[in-house]
């Protein structure tokens, strides 16, 4: 047979007052209880906490060598050999055009310096 405890509950706005029956190891032992649900919950949120950030951790990481990647794969003196090629050629002509008495190659700005 388990050993019950009867509390009282008070309520000051009533007259009446409620007992309710509770199981007496609850009442001698209510503290390692509400520890160890303070305990788990902690446990639960600080497991949450590195699982986020873990998570964030190699999403950015992703990221970061992706655009390591991209950068690696930018040569930028091929790019400023095949511009300076393409400024050549376009001189070249305008000299050709110039020679023959016509109108130079115009082109826009294409941007940049």
């Amino acid at each position: 047979m388990k050993h019950k405890t009867s509390v009282l509950i008070v309520n000051s706005r009533e007259k009446t007052s409620k007992v309710r029956q509770v199981p007496t190891h609850i009442i001698v032992h209510w503290r390692k209880y509400a520890a160890f649900l303070s305990l788990l919950i902690i446990s639960f949120i600080l497991v949450s906490g590195f699982l986020i950030y873990q998570n964030t951790s190699r999403v950015y990481q992703e990221r970061l060598d992706r655009a390591n990647y991209i950068r690696s794969r930018i040569d930028l003196h091929k790019a400023l050999t095949a511009f300076a090629s393409i400024d050549s050629g376009m001189y070249r002509i305008n000299s050709f055009l110039q020679d023959r008495g016509l109108e130079k190659l115009k082109m826009d700005n294409m941007g940049g310096e």
